[in-house]
């Protein structure tokens, strides 16, 4: 860990245990041994400062903050070991359409394949158009269902003990807004995951696959029409970057519903929310403008 980075509400840095770690090495290892046995015990260690992140130069509404979590390093030890579990399977979990936090996925690949299929798009001619839908998810942690984490964690198969740890640090949590260097009064969330623990990344890409299962069975079904990338290159449906998705479909209205009613079952599952502002469409070159609008 980056040893002076900003404390958790217990106020030590990860470089005081570093500095220290004759002392409490010891100690912190046997809690960790102990959380594994007793997983509610992380609630001991699982408080939160909410630290806002300015946007813009000056914010009017909250949404123009970034909220990032400030957790204390006993946590965060507890949850890189969990990461570090989770790490080793998930690219034998994670479908190939996501690159993110993916151990042996590259972000570059799904850029190159994007920047491939907008450069066959812009040359089409012919019958068949297509769209590609670039999908923005509004506050994509904040908005994470508790119990749809728990139902995929469950869908995959982990061990329960994992699965028990996992759930305890992500629903114990108490947490307070540092503000103007004070706290204000500490609240337990009863929703989403924080921006700043370690575990979080890896939990929403699990979670995110969801939706590629569900337009993978859409696909398989023929009711989704996918982009060929090249004129003897696989389907192509969708792509994932995290938490920005793309969406690629023949340029029809029962196509577009079909993409509107995935994520719709998708959003109605995991709590998730459309941002309508920042989604935006593109077209194949030969769509006429009236099925465009």
């Amino acid at each position: 860990m980056n040893p002076w980075k900003a404390p958790g509400p217990d106020g030590f840095p990860a470089g005081f245990f570093q500095k220290s770690w004759d002392i409490v090495g010891k100690n912190i290892c046997e809690f960790v041994r102990d959380v594994w046995r007793e997983p509610d015990k992380i609630s001991m260690v699982n408080k939160t400062d909410i630290c806002l992140i300015l946007k813009i130069n000056q914010p009017e509404f909250v949404n123009q903050f970034r909220l990032i979590s400030l957790c204390n390093t006993i946590y965060k030890i507890v949850s890189k070991v969990v990461v570090g579990r989770l790490k080793e399977y998930s690219p034998h979990i994670v479908s190939p359409h996501q690159t993110g936090f993916v151990p042996g996925h590259s972000i570059h690949e799904n850029i190159v394949v994007a920047q491939e299929l907008a450069h066959n798009m812009n040359r089409m001619r012919g019958r068949t158009c297509y769209f590609v839908i670039k999908v923005d998810l509004a506050k994509a942690y904040d908005m994470l269902n508790l119990d749809f984490i728990w139902r995929t964690l469950k869908e995959i198969g982990f061990p329960d003990v994992l699965i028990d740890l996992i759930m305890h640090g992500v629903t114990s949590v108490e947490t307070n807004d540092k503000w103007n260097g004070a706290r204000t009064e500490y609240f337990r969330p009863q929703r989403d995951i924080r921006q700043g623990d370690p575990i979080s990344p890896y939990l929403f890409v699990l979670c995110m696959d969801k939706l590629s299962h569900l337009i993978t069975h859409e696909v398989n079904q023929g009711r989704w029409k996918a982009l060929r990338a090249g004129r003897r290159g696989p389907m192509i449906s969708h792509l994932m970057f995290a938490d920005d998705l793309l969406l690629y479909g023949e340029a029809t209205t029962s196509q577009m519903k079909c993409v509107t009613d995935t994520l719709k079952i998708f959003c109605d599952l995991s709590g998730q929310q459309v941002s309508q502002e920042k989604t935006s469409m593109l077209f194949s070159k030969n769509v006429h403008r009236g099925v465009r609008q």
